[in-house]
């Protein structure tokens, strides 16, 4: 708030009571320990996650560390003493826990790593979120592929880590061309092969009649504009040539 207030809710390194935020001493350790491997040693937050859940520690709602929570914690301007309200930064009433020059060698490196982000998932997945890990159950999703091997991987490793889960990697064209083959004989198996050939052909003509008529409305609209352009140069002339002769 603008008095400098908590408006409540949950923030890890802080508990809150009668909108006072009271600093959390063994979070708060985690908290500076999430900045200076991040912008000291150059740790990334998989890296950082993955660290922090191999020692134990866990989030405010006792889940595991990802690198969702380890950026929310880098971008939290709270951590210097400040609270943002109606998207402006304010001076708090509480304790910060970090310097506000660790937090501006945070936000430094944090710009500079993002310029020289590069992709590393080339290519879709489109069974990314339907397959599950055969370990935990989670969604499987794009894995720390190459150009040239390309897997789907665990999320929860992924995001968190080997305490979360193992990576359970399985090759991108393995995993959709075994996918691909079962739905194909469960259509053959039950006679919809042909039924969907005929809905997708349908739906292709009838995509193209529309583009059709479209491109007739619009060869209709060309020539009336052409014509009315005609027309006034015509009308242009006209008077142009009445002026010259009076």
């Amino acid at each position: 708030m603008s008095n400098g207030l908590f408006n409540g809710g949950i923030v890890y390194g802080y508990t809150c009571s009668s909108k006072q935020l009271k600093v959390v001493p063994k979070e708060a350790k985690i908290v500076k320990f999430i900045f200076d491997k991040y912008a000291n040693e150059q740790w990334g937050y998989k890296k950082i996650a993955s660290e922090l859940n191999n020692t134990g520690s866990r989030t405010k709602k006792n889940n595991y560390w990802t690198i969702y929570a380890v950026k929310t914690i880098l971008t939290n301007p709270i951590y210097i003493g400040k609270i943002k309200w109606n998207g402006e930064l304010y001076q708090g009433q509480h304790e910060p826990i970090i310097s506000i020059e660790l937090w501006n060698k945070t936000q430094d490196a944090m710009k500079q790593n993002s310029h020289f982000q590069e992709k590393i998932h080339p290519g879709s997945f489109p069974l990314s979120g339907l397959l599950k890990c055969p370990e935990c159950g989670g969604p499987m999703v794009q894995g720390n592929s190459s150009p040239k091997y390309k897997y789907y991987q665990c999320s929860r490793n992924k995001n968190s880590g080997s305490s979360a889960c193992s990576a359970n990697l399985i090759p991108k064209e393995y995993a959709e061309n075994t996918v691909y083959a079962q739905v194909f004989a469960t259509l053959q198996k039950y006679n919809l092969i042909e039924p969907l050939i005929s809905t997708l052909q349908s739906n292709s003509m009838n995509s193209v009649i529309d583009l059709q008529q479209q491109l007739k409305k619009q060869e209709a609209d060309l020539t009336t504009l052409k014509q009315k352009k005609k027309r006034t140069n015509e009308l242009a002339l006209a008077g142009h040539y009445h002026r010259r002769n009076i």
